[in-house]
């Protein structure tokens, strides 16, 4: 399901790389949930491996990963604490989830963590979600033309 990102011969950036990391997350998260579900007698809905994770897609294709910090109850935010610059960045790249960036820079003020978020987005069923589909489409993508880009800057040789 995943695109073999180093098939294109760039390196990826590390925001690329702390993207695909949270997709494989997500992927596993969901898994470890639905292994779960099938070995219980007694499934619990939005049972989660961790209670402190979401994960949210965008119907765009955009993943927004959030952790509560076990020390002292912070917000995390695709790998970085939530701080009001962050959800400034996070509103205007994931616009579409902009209300849940709101919901928790309020939480996080109030000390509510998850509180009034929704569970997040299952994995369902067998085949590729829609947003994970528009997600790899991008990135493979902009690695497709970033590749082309450094192969026509690179010197005749």
């Amino acid at each position: 399901m995943l695109p073999r990102l180093w098939e294109f011969g760039v390196p990826l950036t590390e925001e690329e790389y702390q993207d695909a990391g949270r997709v494989r997350s997500w992927m596993i998260h969901e898994q470890a949930a639905a292994r779960h579900e099938a070995l219980s007698r007694y499934p619990s809905p939005g049972w989660s491996r961790d209670p402190h994770i979401r994960f949210f897609w965008s119907p765009d294709g955009h993943l927004m990963y959030v952790t509560t910090a076990r020390d002292d109850g912070r917000l995390v935010v695709n790998h970085g604490f939530l701080t009001p610059e962050r959800a400034d960045r996070l509103r205007r790249d994931i616009r579409q989830l902009a209300h849940l960036v709101t919901l928790y820079e309020r939480n996080q003020k109030a000390g509510r963590g998850h509180q009034g978020a929704p569970a997040g987005t299952p994995l369902v069923g067998i085949g590729m979600t829609e947003p994970l589909r528009l997600w790899r489409a991008r990135v493979e993508d902009v690695l497709r033309r970033r590749a082309a880009e450094q192969t026509t800057a690179a010197p005749a040789g």
